[in-house]
């Protein structure tokens, strides 16, 4: 009995193959195609972040065909085509020149080149390896050697064009020196550029690097989808439309157009709201603008002015001061409620110094006031109730 008593036992608690029982469609490129897309918008924001500190980019225009256009602030617009290579992949994991051309990498980008009039640069982005004969023209395009005879005459072969035009077209393509990331590690490596980059304007940040990093990718993929039939030009087209010295303002109000500046202050706006979000909770509850409040407009935009919320740049924090009773808590509360967005308004009684130390204690998260008191020791007081208004972050 206790015998049969364990089987029934060990039997029902197995769980029932449901996943192995659904029919598989071996067809079904969705998978495979999601995650090709999602690794060159992950390859696009690491390209990002490594410029978002610079004055070389302007942006970036995000595309189908070519995937990327960078627009730098001088030079000629470049077309950049992301390809991705893994093992499995016809039993390579590097490029040949066979690979290169099942796959067309060279030839799309020398019609695209052709298609913009030869007014735009190319590079090529890869976490593949060139393998044999395909080694010298990574080492060309990387700036590392000088094109061979053997090259010139493979590159002939494969684009089917004069020898001249081969020449010209190895001139403009470069390939970096160090391969992009593997799918398996790009996340990480994402994650931890953005926390690199936001370091520098915000100690701390990194605890809020992956929420910023996943944020610019969602907003690199909604730039990517759904352009309007309006915005629907060819990559080549727009390339040398823009390389032809037209005005870039009409780009700039594509839907797939990121502003380098732009998103340098979203991700840190991202940061701020996170920092903020995460202070101890002093009792500060229901801040929305008072519907009520008039006037005091030159107040307030001197307070805009001064704090700069959303902006990298670091502020000095802003007393406000005058008599008792003329307005000065009304005037920092609607400010910080109508930009509560940005960071986290806190409001302070100082009506007391036993006040001031508790509730210092309690925005600091320490049990006792001995912080609190060390924090008071270095503020000089204006009155018993004068605001002070400070960005979080």
């Amino acid at each position: 009995m206790d015998s049969t008593h364990r089987k029934r036992e060990r039997k029902s608690t197995q769980t029932p193959p449901v996943a192995a029982s659904l029919p598989e469609d071996k067809r079904n490129t969705a998978p495979e195609t999601r995650a090709r897309y999602r690794y060159q918008d992950e390859c696009a924001a690491i390209a990002l972040l490594n410029h978002l500190d610079s004055e070389d980019l302007e942006g970036v225009l995000i595309e189908h065909s070519t995937d990327l256009i960078l627009l730098p602030v001088q030079s000629a617009p470049e077309l950049v085509s992301i390809k991705h290579r893994e093992p499995n992949q016809s039993g390579e994991s590097g490029w040949s020149w066979s690979a290169l051309k099942r796959q067309n990498v060279l030839i799309d980008l020398y019609r695209a080149w052709n298609s913009a009039e030869r007014r735009c640069t190319l590079a090529f982005w890869t976490n593949g390896s060139f393998n044999g004969a395909t080694h010298r023209l990574w080492k060309v395009c990387a700036g590392q050697a000088e094109p061979t005879p053997d090259l010139l005459r493979s590159l002939t072969s494969q684009l089917a064009a004069p020898r001249g035009d081969v020449e010209a077209f190895l001139a403009a393509l470069t390939i970096p020196a160090d391969p992009l990331p593997r799918r398996k590690e790009v996340t990480d490596v994402g994650i931890r550029r953005t926390a690199g980059l936001l370091e520098k304007y915000r100690p701390g940040a990194a605890l809020y690097a992956e929420t910023c990093y996943r944020a610019l990718l969602d907003r690199i993929a909604k730039a990517g989808t759904d352009v309007p039939e309006t915005e629907a030009l060819p990559s080549p087209t727009v390339a040398a439309t823009l390389a032809a010295g037209a005005d870039r303002s009409q780009v700039r109000l594509m839907r797939r157009y990121l502003d380098v500046k732009q998103i340098l202050q979203e991700l840190l706006s991202i940061n701020d709201r996170q920092a903020a979000s995460s202070l101890p909770d002093a009792g500060q509850h229901g801040w929305e603008p008072d519907a009520q409040f008039v006037g005091r407009s030159d107040i307030l935009s001197d307070l805009d002015r001064l704090l700069r919320p959303s902006l990298p740049t670091k502020v000095s924090p802003v007393v406000i001061h005058g008599i008792p009773g003329c307005g000065k808590t009304s005037v920092a509360a609607q400010f910080a409620a109508t930009h509560k967005g940005v960071f986290r308004p806190i409001f302070i009684s100082a009506s007391s110094r036993v006040a001031l130390i508790n509730e210092l204690a309690i925005l600091a998260g320490h049990d006792n006031s001995s912080f609190a008191l060390f924090m008071v020791s270095q503020i000089a007081l204006v009155g018993t109730s004068s605001g002070l208004l400070a960005p979080a972050g």
